[in-house]
């Protein structure tokens, strides 16, 4: 039986006050825009993202995975991981750090997999926290059949939600509110097993309207 449960829900919080004047609304692109329907997004990149001592240090290469296969389809580095295992709370703030977290004790709806929160200011994000729900899902195959969700394709999702991307239910999305359980989205193995890049192009495109770099 095939499961899909929701996952990547972004609350956006704005600060401060747009300048005076007449501010032309923008075609969304599939991003997630401010009051004045300006797409919000990054104006440095890389992303400095920084990862949590609760995420096991098993999972970081599927974090780290995730991150290359965003960076594959641009002309320079989109997202990058500075540091693993980082101590202090596992509770989202705005302290200027984009942090993945790992939460065996969950407090949003069960059904969610992952969350993002990002923050801007006018139309530029200052900072984005990933939690990862880790009390209702597994994120790897135990080896005894029991449903796992693909990390990598989570963290591909959620990522592109640190980026600005809202959800978007074209079936090659990576955006899509659903991932099911052992689906891979945002890459896939080749004939003799290696790992490729399959981040289609209804997402780049949506890129590519605020990331002007993207190939």
């Amino acid at each position: 039986m095939r499961l899909a449960l929701k996952l990547g829900l972004i609350i956006g919080i704005a600060l401060g006050l747009q300048a005076c004047g007449d501010i032309s609304p923008e075609e969304s692109c599939n991003f997630v825009r401010n009051a004045d329907k300006q797409r919000v997004s990054w104006t440095s990149l890389p992303v400095k993202v920084f990862v949590h001592e609760s995420v096991p240090s098993a999972r970081y290469e599927d974090i780290q995975a995730a991150a290359d296969h965003w960076n594959n389809v641009a002309s320079r580095p989109l997202i990058q991981i500075v540091s693993t295992g980082v101590e202090g709370s596992a509770q989202p703030k705005r302290d200027n750090f984009n942090m993945v977290t790992w939460h065996t004790q969950w407090t949003g709806k069960m059904t969610e997999q992952g969350r993002t929160t990002i923050n801007w200011a006018k139309s530029r994000v200052y900072e984005a926290d990933i939690k990862i729900n880790a009390q209702t899902f597994i994120y790897h195959d135990d080896g005894h059949g029991t449903p796992f969700v693909d990390l990598t394709s989570l963290m591909i999702h959620e990522f592109g939600h640190l980026l600005g991307l809202a959800h978007n239910e074209d079936h090659d999305s990576v955006m899509r509110s659903q991932l099911g359980f052992g689906v891979r989205r945002g890459y896939a193995l080749d004939e003799n097993n290696n790992i490729e890049t399959d981040i289609k192009a209804v997402d780049v495109k949506s890129m590519s309207c605020e990331y002007s770099m993207l190939k």
